[in-house]
Formats: structure tokens, C-alpha cells, sequence
């Protein structure tokens, strides 16, 4: 069962969601992560600043949480290539 949220939250998470939708770099997502959270969506946040250091998406989030921190992984996580080169 999915958390259920509020329509502050909601809004919160949509408006995050835009923010690292135009995100091109980690670097960018780290400092979108590294804004201060409004009151009503620190849990947002806080999965927020868990992924950008580890790359994985949250154990409990919603649906429109996850399918976010997918897509980042897939656009921040070095690929197969960049490993290759880096050694």
C-alpha cells in the first residue's frame, strides 16, 4: 500500500519533480536537494538527499516517487562505458 498524501505534499512533490526534471548534471540534483524542504514535504526531501549520495531510489515512497528516482538513476548512474574509461 502506497502512503497516502496530502494536497500540500502533492504539490510539493510536483513542484520537486519539475525542479529535477530540468536537472542535467548530479551536481545540479545536489543542489536542488540541498534547498531547504517547506514544512509539509521533508519527507520528500529527505529521500531526496538519500539518492543523490547513494543513487537508490527509496524502500517506501510512492509510485510518482519511484518512477522519478528511476529515470534519475538511469541519466546519473555511470554507464558500463564510463566505467571502462575510468580504469
Amino acid at each position: 500500500m502506497y502512503p497516502t498524501l496530502t494536497r500540500a505534499e502533492a504539490n510539493a512533490w510536483r513542484h520537486l519533480h519539475r525542479q529535477l526534471a530540468k536537472t542535467r548534471t548530479l551536481q545540479d540534483a545536489k543542489k536542488v536537494a540541498a534547498q531547504a524542504p517547506p514544512p509539509h514535504a521533508k519527507r520528500f526531501y529527505e529521500h531526496l538527499r538519500s539518492f543523490v549520495r547513494t543513487l537508490r531510489p527509496p524502500r517506501h515512497g510512492t509510485r510518482s516517487e519511484l518512477y522519478v528516482y528511476r529515470k534519475l538513476r538511469l541519466r546519473f548512474a555511470p554507464t558500463r562505458r564510463q566505467q571502462a574509461a575510468g580504469r
